[in-house]
């Protein structure tokens, strides 16, 4: 953005070089970056610089090419070749236009998903006094040319929110708002002291206030939330687990969240199989046995248990190896945790009791069932 705004005003070609490069690794790294073109092209048009466009196709189209064959074409023959729930959905391909248009017409047209929306920008991705902050610098800027940036890269974010979904539902892809939604908000923090007395007594006050208030949320809501999780620390331990009990060429199913963090720690190939997908899991799970899965490991016990059936299935039928429930224990030592538990502890709120929990989770249980050996049950 600081290159393309300094070509814009300079048309210096090391700019355009720049903001080449950038967008060719910002795409590479994520295809849903592609929502900043919309920014750029707003630009144009603020600056009153249309006669640029031209100049700015060539590297657009490089751009575009090569993001589109990395995550479009070059991957396709794989997802074909190794369909998962990740890729393949209801039998239709995740990254194809009938599923995608599904999920507009599930999400975007959906007021729940835009309460998500708001609920997530206004506690864990901005916290509410920076969020509200953001909210008045919307509207404080008299059409300046600065303001009308801030706005449209803004918008060019919420429009990305809008048109993708299935990922922006969670809640890390609203970091696109951040930037300049943080720009705006310190953008109103500074008029509001502006306007109160110079003397320093009351701007003293206001800061003091705003800084309490945010430090205040962000340990209580946002900080439980993005702090390392000692549950990861007891997957990392659980992998070693998983390494002591099979060869180093077994395949594995590996299952925590919606992620292959967990068969990363375990150190052997296989898969990574989300058991909150919604995909048939006993059939997946016999799919991957046939191809040659020996093992496979929960490292989170509310996951199997929410998919009852699998739960039964594997108990009766393959030979449980290990298994150990969930493990909550008061966190110690002179640490924000400790701080936050002693504050909340005796209360009985159903928010402040989920979030005992999450301070308290060192592990979410696991087990662990070897796919070779049937049940005496089932012979």
């Amino acid at each position: 953005v600081y290159h393309f705004l300094k070509w814009i005003e300079n048309e210096m070609p090391w700019d355009l070089f720049a903001v080449t490069a950038g967008l060719m690794l910002l795409v590479l790294l994520k295809i849903t970056n592609l929502y900043i073109f919309l920014f750029l092209g707003s630009v144009f048009l603020i600056y009153g610089r249309q006669r640029l466009i031209p100049r700015f196709a060539g590297p657009a189209v490089a751009v575009l090419f090569v993001g589109v064959w990395w995550w479009l074409v070059y991957p396709a023959d794989i997802r074909a070749m190794f369909p998962n729930e990740y890729t393949v959905t209801g039998g239709n391909q995740v990254f194809g236009a009938r599923h995608m248009i599904a999920m507009l017409r599930e999400y975007t047209l959906s007021p729940a998903y835009w309460a998500l929306t708001l609920k997530q920008c206004a506690w864990i991705v901005f916290s509410p006094v920076i969020f509200a902050l953001m909210l008045c610098g919307i509207f404080v800027g008299g059409g300046r040319r600065s303001h009308l940036l801030l706005l449209s890269w803004l918008f060019s974010a919420v429009f990305f929110i809008a048109a993708v979904p299935s990922a922006s539902a969670q809640d890390y892809y609203k970091l696109h708002l951040v930037p300049a939604g943080a720009i705006l908000a310190s953008v109103f923090f500074f008029r509001v002291r502006d306007l109160l007395d110079s003397t320093g007594g009351p701007r003293k006050a206001f800061a003091g206030t705003v800084a309490a208030l945010t430090a205040v949320f962000v340990i209580l809501a946002v900080y439980p939330i993005v702090r390392y999780k000692p549950v990861f620390h007891e997957e990392e331990l659980l992998g070693r687990k998983v390494q002591d009990i099979t060869q180093k060429d077994d395949l594995v199913i590996a299952s925590f969240g919606p992620d292959a963090m967990l068969l990363f720690y375990c150190g052997r190939k296989g898969w990574s199989q989300y058991l909150a997908s919604g995909e048939d899991n006993i059939k997946l799970l016999e799919d991957r046995r046939k191809e040659g899965a020996k093992y496979f490991v929960c490292g989170n016990l509310k996951e199997l248990g929410q998919d009852p059936d699998l739960e039964k299935y594997m108990m009766k039928r393959y030979k449980l190896l290990v298994k150990e429930g969930p493990v909550y224990v008061e966190p110690g030592g002179m640490t924000i945790e400790r701080a936050v538990w002693s504050l909340i502890q005796d209360l009985t709120y159903p928010w402040a009791i989920r979030l005992k929990a999450r301070l308290e989770a060192r592990s979410l249980g696991y087990a662990i069932f070897d796919l070779t050996e049937r049940t005496q049950d089932e012979g």
